[in-house]
């Protein structure tokens, strides 16, 4: 079973420490996920958080459903300056290769093995990675429950995955792994997973 870990991303350490006397400031979080999804659940609290702790100097504002734009796009716009935070992961490989090791399949066995990890060494160097190569600054972790996989027939078998035109995200990892599993990945953005599932581009997600 995999397991991944989602990073909450800031553009500089300055959107979360500004000094006392700073002027109000309003940041901007997109992320991909629906008002239900506890993705936005959480990120609604953290904005709470930072409005308390700043006593109000800071505002954070939420965009749910790859409103404010898709994953990769806003990971490009928290290099150029335009984006300032987003829930991402291992879609940070595209920079930092060892941001893909929190997600590789069946590399751990329990969310708490993978604690571990992630709050050890190795944790620390995927995050140093990261900050040097993507110029993204992680500022908090959270768990996602694991992968799983959806298609218009039965998969009971790694044979089942032959040919099988299915989204993936946009990370080499996922593409590497599906194909020599015997699939088709195509990376996609979340958002086009649904209507590309009704007119056939792909047969499973």
């Amino acid at each position: 079973m995999t397991f991944t870990k989602k990073i909450m991303l800031a553009a500089a350490t300055a959107a979360i420490a500004l000094p006392v006397a700073a002027q109000e400031r309003t940041l901007q979080l997109g992320h991909l996920a629906n008002e239900e999804n506890s993705w936005h659940q959480a990120s609604l609290r953290f904005a709470e958080e930072v409005e308390n702790l700043t006593e109000g100097r800071i505002a954070v504002e939420v965009y749910p459903n790859d409103s404010l734009g898709r994953e990769i796009d806003l990971i490009n716009g928290m290099q150029l300056g335009t984006v300032d935070m987003t829930i991402t992961g291992e879609s940070l490989q595209n920079w930092s290769p060892m941001a893909a090791l929190l997600a590789v399949p069946y590399a751990y066995s329990s969310l708490e093995q993978m604690d571990e990890v992630a709050s050890g060494e190795i944790g620390d160097e995927i995050e140093q990675e990261i900050i040097e190569r993507a110029q993204v600054r992680p500022i908090a972790y959270f768990a996602r429950g694991p992968r799983e996989l959806t298609a218009n027939r039965a998969i009971e078998t790694p044979e089942d995955l032959n040919g099988l035109r299915m989204r993936v995200p946009n990370v080499p990892l996922f593409v590497n792994v599906w194909s020599a599993l015997g699939a088709q990945p195509t990376p996609m953005a979340f958002s086009e997973v649904f209507t590309s599932l009704q007119n056939g581009t792909i047969e499973g997600q």
